[in-house]
């Protein structure tokens, strides 16, 4: 009894060596698997921003803001529409890019939802120059974010094709932000209504 006692004990620690050496720790995966999950959530808010975008020229519909403005916000429009496109054919020829999944914070969704219904009603509820300015301002801070975040994604993402895609993407986006910008800043923004 004595001898299988000394036994035990002398090959726990063994035991417990063997197992640690065998058995990859956190950290051996984890940087790649951070990476590609960083990767996917970018696509994920890429897709939702865009997908977002895709319906600002629907307020033309019951809204007449100046001629620029219109055209304008018509181009966004359509870039939009063919971006969450393009983005939509990514994610079928890799799976892994799952577009619905974007890792935030329940806390962080509900204050974009927030955000976005308060955005809406306040370009509802104006006119003339109030409202192309509220609407271009919505476009500033939105085309802004997507050639950052198409930038940010651009620079995680391993393949070629993808990562030329998006530097495209980046730099279309961000010459709409520059007319959005230019329209601003001129000393015509509309006729008072």
């Amino acid at each position: 009894m004595k001898r299988r006692s000394i036994s035990i004990v002398l090959l726990l620690p063994a035991v417990f060596l063997a197992a640690c050496q065998s058995s990859p720790g956190p950290d051996a995966t984890q940087p790649a698997d951070t990476a590609a999950l960083s990767r996917d959530h970018g696509y994920a808010l890429l897709y939702s921003t865009i997908g977002e975008e895709c319906d600002v020229d629907k307020v033309l519909i019951i809204k007449s803001p100046a001629p620029q403005v219109v055209e304008l916000i018509k181009a966004i429009g359509q870039f939009s529409r063919n971006t969450k496109a393009t983005l939509e054919l990514l994610a079928k020829e890799d799976p892994a890019i799952a577009l619905d999944k974007q890792g935030l914070p329940e806390v962080e969704s509900k204050t974009r939802d927030a955000i976005s219904s308060a955005t809406s009603k306040r370009i509802l509820f104006s006119g003339g120059k109030e409202l192309e300015f509220r609407l271009l301002l919505t476009q500033h801070e939105a085309l802004n974010y997507i050639t950052h975040l198409a930038g940010s994604v651009c620079d995680q993402d391993p393949r070629d094709n993808r990562k030329r895609y998006l530097s495209q993407l980046a730099k279309e986006s961000d010459a709409l932000h520059e007319r959005v910008l230019m329209q601003l800043k001129s000393p015509y923004i509309g006729q008072p209504k």
